[in-house]
């Protein structure tokens, strides 16, 4: 059985969630020197395809579906943000993630890296607890939930898995 298809629109996302996963585990952002030259040139490549024909062929979704896919993700990564539950960086992401995934896709990406967020959260909350000698005011639960963690990795990572099925 042959392997996954690298696609230019794959290999363009996957080159733009890698650079995020190595700022945002450096620095715990996401530049917008990254964010919005993806989405533009994503942008672009959806607006190649459908001048030429080859969408398909370059592995983007049509005009519409791109539009979908970033209203999807700058949606669902909006409304975290806005809860205090991510960062800016994560909705650019996201939105210029979907703009060359489609919503489906992304949909896909998004929950397999939210499952893989979901087991690096507990991991990260146990090798907390272990490094806690002392016990807090707080307790020391509540001490191992605090801080944030970056999501570009889990964003690969779901990215990764969406693209290997």
């Amino acid at each position: 059985m042959p392997g996954p298809v690298a696609s230019p629109g794959m290999l363009l996302a996957l080159a733009i969630t890698l650079v995020a996963t190595i700022t945002d585990l450096r620095s715990r952002r996401i530049p917008n020197w990254l964010s919005y030259p993806a989405m533009l040139a994503g942008a672009g490549m959806v607006l190649a395809g459908a001048l030429t024909g080859w969408s398909e062929a370059m592995g983007v979704p049509d005009a519409m579906e791109s539009l979908g896919g970033f209203l999807l993700g700058a949606t669902l990564l909006g409304v975290l943000y806005l809860s205090h539950g991510g960062g800016a960086g994560d909705v650019k992401l996201a939105a210029a993630l979907g703009i060359l995934l489609g919503p489906v896709a992304l949909a896909g990406t998004l929950l397999a890296g939210c499952i893989a967020a979901g087991f690096g959260a507990l991991g990260l909350v146990a090798l907390r607890l272990l490094q806690q000698s002392q016990p807090s005011p707080g307790g020391r639960l509540s001490n191992a939930l605090r801080g944030n963690m970056p999501m570009a990795p889990f964003f690969l990572a779901g990215l990764l898995l969406h693209w290997m099925n």
